[in-house]
Order: structure tokens, then C-alpha cells, then sequence
């Protein structure tokens, strides 16, 4: 509605503060999930500015991922839950006498999916011997649900996984501390942006300075440095601590599985450089399980970057990369992880998707034509495009 009036009269073009309360907080939250995390990221770096307004400042505190809006989705996810841990509790009896694996498994992540984002893990603390009885990959699962419970609790992600987190450079348990790592990333999914954009921006910045200044910059940095620190720094820990235990993982397929998706997820569409190169540096080990997984991580880092180095610096070279390795590699699950990691790629792109789309789909090998598919789906996704379903039809 309207504002008042005497609030409309009250309006001046030099004079942000003039702003209703009213119209700042329904833009910022109207803002807040509309956006993507890099999006913004760079929004709130852009509204950084010590000597901004305190209109300004509201705006950016909305934003910010570990801001209200954050706070506010983990207060009504908690709030509203209807879900019922009687329901748990009953699927839990049902299936104890039955030594299955899979059952066990699926009641765990049944639960995960009841409690999504509510932070309620009571159930978990009151069953852990019966949680202990997962092993191998049901035990990953088991731990990576504790990220599905916390999703979106992100300023005390850590501190809740420490116990699970691999410590020393040494896994006792690298099951258990690779679905921790997985949960981490589950916990920071797509709101990494925020983090990586703050770093960006700055040195980006710095670059652009003449020299003189950037001989100064060390002192200049000190004060931005506390800006930053305030905006995505848990997000941008996270990130930093999941690539750190990507290259302390040595060749412990569970731990790289983990480190690689949870990179994925907490990076998702930021397109950084850097955890590429990290990524494609695992994939090219030619592991099954840790290749499959880090070409996961690269399709959810690139998520929406397309296929032209004119949407991304590097997109280009990364569809090349990605589709001659599908070509080269033996294992099916690696080649799965590369086409719907280009899939991935060409998320929202439309027409100009075309050009991998077309490789996947008139390319010899099934499974590649399988990701041909899935990114006709993302490619024109929410369009109701009727050439698209046609040829999605027409492969069906």
C-alpha cells in the first residue's frame, strides 16, 4: 500500500534515511529469497560502506545471509514444525528386530527429511547406540542427515559437527567424518556466495589501485577486513575448512566423496576458480567414488554459468574439460557426475544452451545422452518452452 501522506511529503532525493521503515523492509525481504547467494553477496559488500545510512545498513542486515532473514527461516522452521518424532519412534520398533541395513537406513533419512531446517536432532540424541549401528555408507548417510536437520544453521555449523569432523590430519572413522563433511556443506548450501564475493571484491579492488596505493593497501585492508568479517565469514570458514580437508584427505575415497560434494553445496554457483582447479584435480585421480563426487561439486559450483566464456571466465573451457574427460574415463559413475554437472552448467540458459545440448544428445554413448536430457530440463526449466517438451517427449 501507499505511505501516508505526511510519510510521502516527507521524501527527498538526497535523503535515504526519508525512507519509510515500511517500504525498506518490504524490498529487503521481498530481495532476500528472491536472490542467490552471490547475488547478494555482492549487494551487501555494495552496501559496505562505513559512512552508509542506517536505512542502508538495514538493508544489508536483511541480506546477509547470517542476518535476520536466515534467522527468521530457522525460527518458523522450528516453530511450525508439525513434524511427529511418535511416527520416528514407531518405524524405528518396526524395523529393529529385522537386521537390514537398507531399512535402518531408510528410517534415518526419513528423519532427516521430517525435521528438515528445524535444528531439532532430539530424536538423534536419544538413539545415538541405535544410530551406531549404521556402517560403511549408511553410516556417511547417517551423519550427513545431521546437516539435513541443521540446514541453514549456519553460525553454529561447525561447533555442532566438531565431533564428527576428521581432527589431526589423521581418520579413525572415514565414514563417519565424510558424511560430516557432507552435512557441513548441507548446512551452508547456496550461501556460500556471500563469502567469496566479499573476498572477491576487495582484491578486485586492490588490483585496480595505482601503485602508490597499492603500496598503502596493507593498512587499508586492515579496516575492510572487519567489513568482511561480518559478512559471510562463517560461510567463507566453512569453505575454506571443507577445502582444506579435500587436500588432507589423501586418497580416502569417503573423505574426498564428502569434502567434494560439501564444496559443491556451500560454493553452489559462485563459479570460483580455485575450488574448480581443486575439484578437477580429483576428478582427474579417475577414482569412481571421489570423481563422481567431484564432478558433482563442479556442476553445483558452476550451477547457471552456462557455456559461453561470455557468461563466465572460464565456463568455456570447463564444458571442454568436463566433456572430453566423459569421453575418456571408464567408469559410469564418473561420466553420470560429468553430463548432469553440464547439465548443471546450462541451468536457466534457454536458447543459448543449445550447443551442449545438442553434443549430449546426438553423442554415442547413452549415458551422455541421459545428461542431454536433464539439461533440456534445466536449460529451459519454469519456461513451459513447447519445443523443449517435445524433444524431452520424444526421447521418453
Amino acid at each position: 500500500p501507499p505511505p501516508p501522506n505526511d510519510a510521502a511529503g516527507s521524501f527527498d532525493d538526497d535523503d535515504d534515511d526519508a525512507m519509510t521503515p515500511v517500504v525498506v523492509d518490504e524490498a529487503s525481504f521481498s530481495a532476500a529469497p528472491a536472490s542467490s547467494s552471490s547475488s547478494s553477496g555482492m549487494i551487501t559488500m555494495a552496501l559496505a560502506d562505513p559512512s552508509a545510512s542506517a536505512t542502508l545498513a538495514k538493508v544489508r542486515k536483511v541480506l546477509d545471509v547470517e542476518g535476520v532473514w536466515s534467522e527468521l527461516q530457522l525460527n518458523f522452521l522450528f516453530s511450525a514444525s508439525e513434524a511427529d518424532v511418535l511416527i520416528v519412534k514407531n518405524l524405528k520398533e518396526a524395523v529393529d528386530g529385522n537386521r537390514n541395513s537398507v531399512l535402518h537406513n531408510a528410517v534415518v533419512i526419513s528423519h532427516g527429511l521430517m525435521h528438515a531446517g528445524t535444528t531439532d536432532t532430539s530424536f538423534l540424541s536419544d538413539n545415538l547406540e541405535w544410530m551406531g549401528k549404521a556402517s560403511h555408507w549408511a553410516k556417511f548417510t547417517a551423519t550427513a542427515s545431521i546437516g539435513v536437520v541443521h540446514m541453514g544453521h549456519i553460525s553454529q555449523s561447525i561447533q555442532l559437527l566438531q565431533p564428527y569432523l576428521p581432527s589431526g590430519g589423521v581418520s579413525t572413522s572415514p565414514y563417519s567424518e565424510g558424511g560430516a563433511l557432507y552435512a557441513l556443506g548441507l548446512i551452508h548450501a547456496n550461501r556460500g556466495g556471500l563469502g567469496i564475493a566479499a573476498t572477491t571484491q576487495t582484491t578486485s579492488q586492490q588490483q585496480q589501485q595505482p601503485p602508490e596505493e597499492q603500496q598503502q593497501a596493507p593498512a587499508a585492508a586492515a579496516d575492510e577486513r572487519k567489513d568482511e568479517d561480518a559478512v559471510g565469514s562463517k560461510s567463507r570458514a566453512a569453505i575454506e575448512y571443507l577445502s582444506e580437508a579435500l587436500r588432507n584427505a589423501s586418497n580416502v575415497e569417503p573423505l574426498q566423496h564428502g569434502a567434494c560434494m560439501g564444496i559443491g553445496l556451500a560454493a553452489m554457483g559462485t563459479g570460483d576458480e580455485r575450488l574448480y582447479e581443486e575439484l578437477k584435480t580429483v576428478l582427474f585421480f579417475d577414482s569412481a567414488v571421489a570423481g563422481e563426487a567431484a564432478a558433482y561439486g563442479i556442476g553445483l559450483l558452476l550451477a547457471g554459468h552456462g557455456c559461453s566464456s561470455e557468461t563466465s571466465p572460464f565456463a568455456r573451457s570447463a564444458v571442454t574439460d568436463l566433456l572430453n574427460y566423459a569421453h575418456e574415463t571408464a567408469h559410469e559413475k564418473i561420466i553420470r557426475g560429468l553430463v548432469l554437472a553440464l547439465a548443471l552448467m546450462v541451468f536457466g540458459h534457454e536458447e543459448a544452451a543449445e550447443p551442449v545440448v545438442e553434443q549430449l544428445c546426438r553423442d554415442r554413448d547413452a549415458i551422455v545422452r541421459y545428461g542431454g536430457a536433464y539439461a533440456i530440463g534445466l536449460a529451459y526449466a519454469g519456461t513451459s518452452n513447447n519445443g523443449a517438451v517435445k524433444r524431452v517427449l520424444h526421447i521418453a
